[in-house]
């Protein structure tokens, strides 16, 4: 036997598939091709889902936004605690207010005698008239 008619006998002896598998094959093969093309459909789909929820969460943060009062930038202003001028009598912390000096201060010079104080209730109180006398006599002390 020649060469030639040897390939040619062992090309004729190779399984062939039948002719039915070769069409499955190509089913096979137009069926991948369907279901890459679909995949690829869904992910752009998904990818327009995904911006469009993007897009929708940016508007309802941007309402929110709109929608809530400014902050507040300090507190409301609140009364003075300093007594008014015609009082009778203050408590220790106005008294230190008045005096210019800090409450331990006040404590020490009521401690001293020289601011005269009562309780009303659980209240300590101190005349205007010894923190008047007070003040005065600081000023006489000094050159």
């Amino acid at each position: 036997m020649s060469s030639t008619s040897r390939i040619a006998f062992a090309a004729a002896l190779e399984p062939q598939p039948p002719r039915d598998a070769q069409a499955r094959l190509k089913a096979d093969l137009a069926l991948a091709k369907t279901k890459v093309q679909n995949a690829l459909i869904s992910a752009r789909v998904a990818e327009r889902a995904a911006n469009d929820a993007a897009a929708a969460l940016e508007r309802v943060q941007a309402a929110l936004k709109a929608a809530r009062p400014p902050p507040r930038l300090s507190a409301p202003p609140m009364a003075s605690p300093t007594p008014a001028a015609d009082a009778l009598n203050v408590r220790p912390r106005q008294a230190a207010q008045i005096l210019g000096c800090s409450l331990s201060t006040v404590w020490k010079m009521i401690g001293m005698g020289e601011l005269k104080t009562f309780k009303r209730g659980k209240a300590r109180l101190i005349r205007m008239d010894s923190i008047r006398a007070a003040a005065v006599g600081d000023a006489e002390e000094r050159p």
